[in-house]
Order: C-alpha cells, then structure tokens, then sequence
C-alpha cells in the first residue's frame, strides 16, 4: 500500500501537468489492428542497446502473428542519462510529420543501426547544433526526399514546434504509465515483465492464451484469479485510479520469474545447529559450530572486549563511515599483530593492508584480487580437507579450484609428502591457500622444519602463497607463537597475502572483524596494491562496519588492555587443550585403548578431527544427540567438564557398534 501511494502521489503530479491525450501517442508496427485482440506497447530509447534488443525480437513476434490479432505501438522514450536521445525522438516527430507516420520504423531501425556513433562518449566533444547536423545528414541519406525546410521545420534548436510538443506529449504520456526504463511493455495497457533478454519462445508462451481466445493473464495458478480479466482491458483504456489501482492487483505478478528459483541445500554447519535447537532430548550436545562456549556452555565475552565497549561508550564515538579502506588505526595495528612489532617489512612500508568484513569477507576480496590481476580460471590449491566456505568462495571469484594432499587418514596428522609433491607438481604461480594455524577442520599444523620445507618448495615454484589466519592467539594461546608460519614465509621473501580474522581469538563472531593484507616489493608497489583492493571493495560493500574494528583498536592500542586480552585469550585456548586431554582420558579409560586417540592431543585449535565415519557420526546424532560434521569434525568448544564423560561415553559406544 505504501508503494501504491507513492505511485498515485507521482501520478497525481505528472497528470497535472498534462492530461492523457484521447489519442495516445506511438507508431504502429506495419498494420496491426486497433481491434486486435492482443495490443502490445513497447517503449524504446532509440539510443538504447536494450530497447534494440528487446525491438529486434518483438519485431519477429509481429511478423509472425496475424495483424487481426495482434497489435504493437512503439513509444519512444528518451532517457536523460543519453544526452542525444531526445533530439533523435525529436527528429522522429519530423520525418513522420514531413512523410508520414509509415516511415517511422525506417527510420528507428536506421538509428538503431548506427547507435553506437551518437553515444555520450563518441559525441562528448560535440555541440548541440553539431550533433543536430549529423543527425539531418542521417535522416536525409536515409530519406531523400526529405528537404532542408522539412527538417529545419521541426528542428529549431529552441522547440516551439509541433514536434517538439509531440516528442514533449509522448514522453509524458509515458511516465503516466509507469515506464522508468527501456525497453518496457504495456499488455494490453497493463505493465508487464518483459526485457530484453526475452526470447521470441518465451514471448510467444505468454500470448499464447490471449491469442487463442483465452482473454486472461496466465501466471501462477495461486493468483491466477486476483486481477481483472485481460478483454475487459482491451476494450477500455485505463485511466487515473482505475489503472493505478489494476497495477496495485497485478504488482505480485511481476514477480512470476522467481517460480523457477530453486530451493538451494541447507548450509551443512548451520543446519546442524536447526537439528539441535529442535531436539527435546535433555542430552543433546552440540559440537558443530565453531564458537567459543564457557564450561558451562554459554557464549562468553571477553572482559578485556566488555571494557573496550565501555570505552567507547563514554568517548562518545561517532558513526561515520571509516572509508574504504577501513579505520587506519585498526589496519595498522592488525599489520603488527600479524607480522610482529619489528616487521621489516612494515617498517620498509612494502604492507598494503585494508579492513574486511571478517575471514570471509577477506578470502573473497583475495579471491577477487587475485581473479583481476592473475587471470580469471587462475589454479588454486586449497587443503583436502579445508574449511567448507573456502571453496566456494574461489569458486564465485572465478579461480580455478584445485586440491592438495593434508591430512593423512591412517595417522590422523599431516601428509607431508604429498603436500610437497602437489607444491611441486603445480603449474608455476598457483595460488595455494595455508592455514596459518589451527587448522579447519583437521587443527593438524605443520611443524617448524615441515614449514620451512613449504616455504622452500613454494618458493622453487614462484607460487602465490595466500594464508588464511583465524585463529592467532587462540590456537596454541600464544599470539606471537601461532603467527610464526606467515613470519618466516616473509623473512624467505615471500610476497604473501593474509586474510586475518578476529571472530574467534576476540570472540567478536557477530561484529564481522578482519584484514587482507598483501607484502609487496616496495613501497611503490604497496600503494598501487592498496589502491587496486580499495577499487574491489567499493562496488563489493563500499566499507566495512567499524564497531568491532574500534574494540580491536582499543584494546590492541592499549599496553594495559592488550595484556589483559594476551591473558583472556591464552585461557581460552588452555581450557580447549584441557578439554582434548580430559576426552582423550575418557574414551580410552571406556575403552581401554590408549595410542590410537593421540590425534586428539596432538591436533591444535577448536577442532578435533575425530576420525570417525559417517555411519558413526549418524550414530551420534541419532541415538545419543550429539551433533557435529559428517566427516568427523567436533568443535572442541562445545566439549566441557560437564558433557565430555557423556560425550566419551558415545563415541566409545559408537566405534564399537557402528
């Protein structure tokens, strides 16, 4: 109703200017009938590529059908954003006017033809008058019989011509109809939601039924029956309200495409935690979604986070946007926390960092990067396994989606062979993605001598190393400790890119903090990267939100709060480690094993790769309530001192039975 009275308002304005003529402007195509059944308008901006488009098909249709049932008028419509458009409707007017209305559609598709020349771009250098010659030297090549008085007559320069009304009149009659764009049709004098990418198939299916004496418009069989049957329009041009009020009846048809939008598959993870929430079994457990849970499994906010938003608070901050790029201060300092405090590379200014809207925001704008300036179909290479929104993150940027050998089911740890040998056996300059630490969803690191081997092999190869850091600080409770991989790929001069998050190691899941970061050669080349990221992100989401990266800025900008979070953070991780030990301890106290549940300790980070199956993993959920990824992955956070009996208890049942 709102939009409805938004339309009438509108309405209301242009009918005061000019009323609808009794005889509504446009040209007939050939020799339509005014009786026709079917009465098609199509409204064109001749300097349109669109309504080009959208005539040359339409002009199939008419040919096709017969003139006794089917009409088409073209309006013309000229949009202000093509500066020639009106002349050319003007000149329109002219010719007709001159040698008759028949010579209209000579002429549209001589325009049409040449378009291209009389673009803003092609005629930006050009006056008025200039442009106004060119097109008289159009219409008389096209028209010889045309004289310089005919157009001179309705091609003054200042209007006051009857031309110069009809052109006026039409464009009016128009924006009465509701046409805001080109092409646009009108159905029988009703809107209806045609472009031009519409097929001659696809235009013959919709009027089919009028055609065939079915006088109504057909959509879903749900709201077939709410509109006013299409004869009644036929006969009786609507006007005012009653149009508006036809077009307020109809408006839910113009959304009849969206009927073969398919129902998309439900995220893996995030249906997990639907399946939970709708257990009414008391013993349910959820060990799917990574987030942070105290040990009395409740979301938990660091005190060092609660004290920066009080801060923040009493500073009275404003909510401007933070530009582009994001806060300075909070790319700054992100930079050294990835990096260190005595980077020489920062110090040398060769790191052109930005702001992100979180781990995800800042693998897709890498995505993008690397798509724009590698190459689209570029190669690749993510972890068997990797985190599961990886892959169609690459996807969508329009990389090339390879895999590489990681985790070695029969150890449960790292495949270090194979994974040198895809480094190895990759075409010179892949991309490959690391786990800068914790990794997800295996938390099998490399070791310090399995890192340099990496680095080595990457290096043979001129690879793109792009590192994917979600967890510095969380994984092993050591800030400085879990940024080591990406600090010696700097130190063996790696021009690395980085995508930090702070959703897990700040607990700030809902605020979408991150940074992309990328080490250049100088800083020349640092800028020039800087300024290529921010023309990505402007069109993606134009800035990112700055509440989350002020409470990063506060607490890392303050020696005090820093330590405190050092120390919070360092908590986290340790009851994690706690919690791997004390399940490690369950299980093989139930089922007397003690080697082959190692991994469970040996594994860093919020998840556990448990190793069991799949047919034990539905066992899991379904007999016991325990839910967590079908591949075995259980997040570590959701274990505590109060569930993790239970939870040994099922797994031990499970490997035995399942």
């Amino acid at each position: 109703m709102v939009i409805l009275a938004l339309v009438l308002a509108v309405f209301g304005v242009v009918m005061a200017q000019v009323p609808i003529p009794a005889s509504p402007p446009g040209f007939t195509f050939g020799d339509g009938s005014a009786d026709a059944h079917v009465q098609l308008d199509i409204f064109v901006d001749l300097l349109c590529p669109d309504s080009k488009a959208g005539y040359a098909v339409i002009k199939q249709v008419a040919l096709n059908l017969s003139s006794s049932d089917f009409r088409l008028r073209i309006h013309q419509f000229p949009l202000p954003y093509h500066h020639n458009a009106y002349t050319f409707a003007q000149a329109s007017h002219t010719i007709t006017h001159a040698l008759g209305e028949d010579k209209f559609t000579i002429w549209l598709e001589t325009v049409f033809a040449n378009q291209d020349a009389y673009w803003n771009k092609e005629t930006e250098n050009l006056g008025q008058k200039e442009v106004t010659e060119r097109i008289g030297v159009l219409a008389k090549k096209t028209f010889p019989e045309l004289t310089f008085a005919q157009w001179n007559e309705g091609m003054t320069g200042h209007g006051g011509t009857q031309m110069d009304a009809d052109t006026r009149t039409a464009w009016k009659y128009a924006c009465t109809r509701g046409i805001s764009g080109t092409p646009m049709y009108l159905l029988n004098e009703v809107p209806f939601p045609a472009d031009a990418s519409w097929t001659y198939d696809e235009w013959i299916k919709a009027l089919e039924p009028l055609l065939t004496g079915d006088k109504t418009i057909k959509a879903d069989a749900s709201v077939s029956n709410e509109a006013p049957a299409m004869d009644t329009m036929a006969t009786n041009s609507l006007h005012g309200y009653d149009f508006l009020m036809y077009l307020g009846a109809v408006g839910v048809r113009a959304m009849s495409w969206l009927k073969d939008v398919p129902m998309g598959p439900a995220d893996p993870i995030l249906g997990l935690t639907e399946k939970f929430n709708k257990d009414t079994d008391a013993r349910k457990v959820s060990l799917g979604v990574g987030a942070y849970r105290d040990d009395d499994g409740k979301p938990y906010v660091l005190p060092s986070v609660w004290e920066a938003e009080n801060r923040l608070i009493q500073a009275k901050k404003n909510k401007e946007y933070a530009g582009i790029a994001g806060i300075k201060e909070f790319v700054d300092l992100s930079l050294k926390f990835a990096y260190g405090d005595n980077s020489k590379a920062i110090q040398d200014g060769r790191v052109s960092g930005v702001q992100t809207i979180s781990g995800t925001g800042g693998c897709r704008l890498a995505g993008e990067f690397f798509a724009r300036f590698l190459g689209k179909n570029t190669p690749i290479y993510l972890p068997n396994p990797t985190w599961g929104n990886h892959i169609p993150i690459m996807k969508d940027a329009g990389l090339d989606v390879r895999r590489y050998a990681y985790f070695e089911p029969a150890s449960r740890g790292l495949n270090i062979s194979g994974l040198l040998s895809d480094i190895k056996g990759a075409p010179e300059k892949s991309v490959f993605l690391l786990h800068a630490c914790a990794h997800n969803p295996t938390g099998v690191d490399p070791s310090a001598e399995q890192w340099h081997e990496i680095s080595k092999a990457m290096k043979a190869k001129n690879h793109v190393v792009f590192f994917d850091c979600a967890y510095q600080g969380f994984a092993s409770g050591d800030a400085d400790r879990d940024a080591t991989a990406i600090r010696q790929f700097v130190d063996d001069g790696h021009n690395i890119v980085l995508s930090q998050s702070y959703a897990k190691n700040f607990g700030l899941y809902g605020e979408r903090v991150g940074a992309l970061s990328v080490v250049c050669k100088d800083k020349e080349e640092a800028a020039r990267t800087e300024s290529q990221l921010k023309i990505l992100i402007r069109p993606m989401y134009s800035n990112p939100p700055i509440h989350g990266a002020l409470l990063v800025s506060t607490i890392l900008s303050d020696d005090k709060l820093k330590k405190q979070w050092y120390a919070e953070c360092k908590s986290m991780a340790d009851r994690i480690i706690s919690m791997r030990a004390l399940l490690k301890k369950n299980i093989c106290k139930i089922d007397g094993s003690t080697n082959e549940w190692n991994h469970i300790t040996d594994q860093i980070g919020m998840f556990c790769y448990t190793g069991l199956t799949e047919p034990q993993v539905e066992r899991m959920m379904s007999k016991h309530h325990i839910y967590l990824t079908k591949d075995g992955r259980i997040s570590m956070a959701g274990v505590n001192s109060k569930n993790v009996h239970y939870i040994a208890e099922s797994i031990a049942e499970v490997v035995q039975h399942a």
